[in-house]
This record gives C-alpha cells, sequence and structure tokens, in this order.
C-alpha cells in the first residue's frame, strides 16, 4: 500500500510541477496593476508574476489549478507607503527617494528589522499559495554612488550579501525566487547558481542583454521587458530567440498593466504586424492560439486534474 501511495503523489507532483518549469523559452506574463487578466492560454503565458498584496489568494489558486507557476512580485529593496506593513520600516532604515516613483524610497537592506519584515512577506507568499516572488529594487549598491542615491553606505559586497539572504530564506520556504535586473552581477555564476530566474528590464535599449546570458546557458528562465510600446524592434526580437530570452514589449509610461506585445513568430513574414496595437482594446493580447494549441493546453490540463484525481482517491482508501 504504501508503495502505491508513493507513486500516485510522485506522479501528481511531477504532472503539476512539470508543466511550467522555469527554463529558457517559458512563457511569462507580467502584471502589477489593475484587474489580472484571465484570457490568455496556457501555451500564451505559463507564468503569471502579479502583485503580492493587490493579488487575493483565490485569483492564485485558480491560477495554479489552471496549470500554471504564479510569481509574487514584491518590492525587497525599497519602501512603498501604501504598503500594509509600510508602517512597520523602522525610520532609520528608510532613505532617498526612489527616481520618478512617488512614495517609494531606498531601504538600508543590511538592517535586521528590514530583513525580518521580507521574511514576514516571504511567508505572505507562501500562505497566499504563490509558487515564488520576483524581489524588485536589489541594486542600490551597484549604482556609481550608492550613498547619493540610496542613503547608505551600501556596496557591491552588502548586495551579494543581501542576495544570497533571500535566496538562502526563499529555498527555505521550498520558492522560487528571481534575481531583478543587476546587470553588473548577472553574469557572476555564484549568483546565477543562486537564483531561479531573472527577469531584466530594458536591457536592449541600454546594450546589457549579453551581461544575462549566463542564465539561459543554465538552463534558467530569462524574461525582458522593454518599454517601447507597439515599436518592436525585429533584431531584438531575432537576437531574443537566439539567446533564449522571452521578450514582451510594455508601454512606454511603464505600466505593467496588462496590455503587452510580443515578437512576430519566427515563421511570420518580416513584415508580419504585432500582436497586439495601442488602439487595440486595453486587455489587448497576443496572437491567438492555433486549434492545436488549444486542445495541446487542455490535453495538459486534463492530465493535471487525472493525476490530482488519482492521488486524492487512494489518499481516500489508505486513510
Amino acid at each position: 500500500m504504501k508503495a502505491i501511495f508513493t507513486l500516485a503523489l510522485l506522479l501528481f507532483v511531477f504532472v503539476t510541477f512539470a508543466l511550467a518549469n522555469l527554463t529558457p523559452g517559458t512563457t511569462f506574463f507580467w502584471q502589477l496593476q489593475g484587474t489580472i487578466r484571465r484570457d490568455l492560454t496556457l501555451e500564451e503565458a505559463h507564468v503569471y508574476d502579479i502583485d503580492l498584496f493587490d493579488t487575493d489568494s483565490s485569483i492564485v489558486t485558480e491560477l495554479k489549478n489552471e496549470g500554471r507557476t504564479v510569481i509574487a512580485y514584491l518590492s525587497a529593496g525599497s519602501w512603498e507607503d501604501w504598503r500594509p506593513d509600510a508602517d512597520d520600516y523602522p525610520q532609520n532604515a528608510i532613505g532617498n527617494k526612489l527616481d520618478d516613483w512617488e512614495g517609494e524610497k531606498w531601504i538600508d537592506t543590511r538592517d535586521s528589522e528590514v530583513r525580518q519584515l521580507l521574511k514576514d512577506r516571504m511567508d505572505l507568499v507562501v500562505q497566499k499559495g504563490f509558487d515564488g516572488f520576483e524581489p524588485d529594487n536589489l541594486d542600490g549598491g551597484l549604482h556609481e554612488d550608492p550613498m547619493d542615491t540610496t542613503g547608505f553606505p551600501l556596496t557591491k559586497a552588502t548586495t551579494l550579501d543581501f542576495l544570497e539572504f533571500l535566496a538562502e530564506e526563499a529555498n527555505k520556504r521550498n520558492l522560487y525566487v528571481a534575481l531583478k535586473n543587476c546587470a553588473e552581477i548577472a553574469g557572476n555564476q555564484t549568483i546565477v547558481d543562486l537564483f531561479d530566474f531573472v527577469i531584466i528590464e530594458s536591457c536592449y535599449e541600454w546594450s546589457e542583454c549579453h551581461m544575462y546570458n549566463k542564465f539561459t546557458e543554465s538552463n534558467k528562465l530569462a524574461f525582458e521587458a522593454e518599454y517601447e510600446g507597439s515599436n518592436i524592434n525585429q533584431d531584438n526580437c531575432d537576437q531574443a530567440e537566439q539567446n533564449q530570452f522571452t521578450l514582451r514589449y510594455y508601454p512606454k509610461n511603464y505600466e505593467v498593466d496588462g496590455e503587452f506585445w510580443t515578437c512576430p513568430s519566427p515563421s511570420a513574414s518580416p513584415s508580419a504586424s504585432p500582436s497586439a496595437s495601442p488602439s487595440a482594446s486595453p486587455s489587448a493580447s497576443p496572437n491567438p492560439s492555433s486549434s492545436e494549441d488549444k486542445t495541446s493546453d487542455g490535453n495538459l490540463l486534463l492530465i493535471n486534474k487525472v493525476a490530482f484525481i488519482m492521488f486524492s482517491s487512494i489518499v481516500l482508501l489508505l486513510f
């Protein structure tokens, strides 16, 4: 009986997690504002990255039941005055304002109270059922003059220590954790080994994408966001395909509200139009999947549900 139970458990775990491994080319949906889009197929969005505080656990559960991996966005390196735990941050650990981001300030990531608050946030990630998290604003100590930028004497060494802290705490909770930007150290194999995937912003604009190649070379997902609206650069698309980056284009105003544009399909003609346009509805979607893709998605979900039913039935019989 124990052998049957073990086999059922292994089958369920395998099917559940095989659907969305964070490997190069995995489709990735990123939305940090507004009502979460639910019109994307599994083929279009194996991974959802959505706000930790603004997302109800019921949404997380629904997305996971569809076979998706769900990532929670949280700012690890900044204080945001609208968050429910904002008053818990020690005043002496709150520094300079982040340029262009109202109500947001750098924090001293060395501070023990700050780190405890981040542990509490990771516990909330677990409680809400997320599979992992995206910690933002990690690069305070990597600026040319960190003291002038953040208000604290942060350095590359303190940044590395902070990243190790985040990765270690994520592992304790069996959570995926992303490296966010940090081009200056993203090529360090130790860093690549610490993190499960990387989220990058504007690396084509700043000619920094090559600094993240070690992630895909290590069979890890690299998600790249460019803020150019529908002005898709085909050279960037070709380079992303070559390097196995998942590339998406977002509005120029940096609003990550569910609207995005994708590169034309590799099989499309050079003059093929992007998947969505500014004149489309606010929830403009990528090129619709073919019926074969949707059938494939349905089959995967069916397998997942069957595995769950098998597992549940055996548990009931045994206990």
